[in-house]
């Protein structure tokens, strides 16, 4: 029996199930302000990550569907299809990861769904039937996983200039101090009521301790945007359930927000969900072929209509 992958690009890491196991990381990760630039989600980009964490090498008749973005274009997919090739996976369907989201989340009517970006956001409405299909999706580039960090680190720096004089952004090896802290810091604060940064200047050690309060307050008009990006996308018909990624539960204060905002319920995606649902996808949806929507997931079908061929994939 070939070998059966499923992964799931969702603009901010990589999925790959292989086997029993779902590998999740970022395609890149923030170590300075406002550095995501236009590559971050670039061919090259992405066929480094492939082979980085394609080890050890896949079989030669391996199979795989890969979950896409939604603002990813016939031509988009084509780059993306070359680039599978380039790490000898041939036959690869492509399927709209809002499009499974919602599938696989058993959105009853509609959904709106989150998808997270270094550079941007995106919504997309899933309108439900007999298929699940994207009807709708919004890029907004003014708000991005970058511009959150960015205020989050600057917010730590403001509070340690306030507490010891010290700037920690008056050079390159503060900033990345600070960043390097971060990820450790969000964690934390899902169970501590304050976080610690430390910068070392010289032979002397600058701290200072910030609770969740002050994140949430630096990161509110961020916050403000996606949720109500999230609200704009509802059917004018009925309210939909919010679909967001797993991430978002490392925000502090977010969740609150949005669960009091939100016209129907919020719903969390687990990272590595979409990935092994693509890779049970594999053989009844028709390689070098991409879809827009998708059966039922209890349909005998578990498949969908494709939208269009992508020249190369097969």
């Amino acid at each position: 029996m070939s070998e059966a992958l499923g992964l799931h690009l969702d603009r901010e890491s990589l999925a790959i199930a292989r086997g029993d196991t779902v590998s999740v990381a970022p395609v890149w990760i923030a170590t300075e302000r406002q550095a995501a630039g236009p590559m971050v989600l670039g061919a090259q980009r992405i066929l480094d990550a492939l082979r980085e964490r394609l080890a050890p090498a896949i079989a030669a008749d391996a199979r795989a569907v890969f979950a896409i973005p939604a603002d990813f274009d016939a031509a988009a997919v084509a780059r993306l299809a070359r680039v599978c090739s380039m790490v000898g996976l041939a036959d690869v369907a492509y399927v709209d990861a809002a499009a499974l989201t919602a599938a696989v989340m058993r959105a009853p009517e509609a959904a709106c769904v989150l998808q997270l970006g270094w550079r941007d956001f995106i919504v997309s409405r899933v309108a439900v039937d007999k298929q699940y299909a994207r009807q709708a999706t919004w890029l907004h580039a003014s708000t991005s996983l970058t511009r959150l960090h960015d205020r989050w680190i600057e917010c730590v720096a403001a509070a340690m200039v306030r507490r010891t004089r010290f700037d920690p952004l008056h050079d390159r090896d503060g900033e990345q101090a600070l960043f390097a802290q971060l990820p450790a810091a969000l964690d934390a604060l899902q169970h501590s009521d304050v976080v610690r940064f430390a910068v070392q200047s010289a032979s002397t050690t600058f701290t200072v301790e910030l609770g969740a309060r002050q994140f949430e307050e630096a990161a509110a008009t961020i916050y403000t945007t996606i949720i109500d990006a999230l609200l704009a996308a509802q059917s004018a018909e009925r309210p939909s359930p919010c679909i967001v990624p797993q991430a978002v539960i490392r925000w502090p204060g977010f969740l609150a927000r949005l669960r009091v905002a939100a016209p129907a319920e919020v719903r969390i995606l687990p990272a590595e969900l979409i990935a092994r649902a693509a890779a049970d996808l594999v053989g009844k949806l028709a390689v070098g072929r991409a879809y827009w929507r998708i059966e039922s997931l209890a349909s005998p079908r578990y498949g969908g209509t494709p939208d269009y061929s992508i020249d190369g994939a097969s």
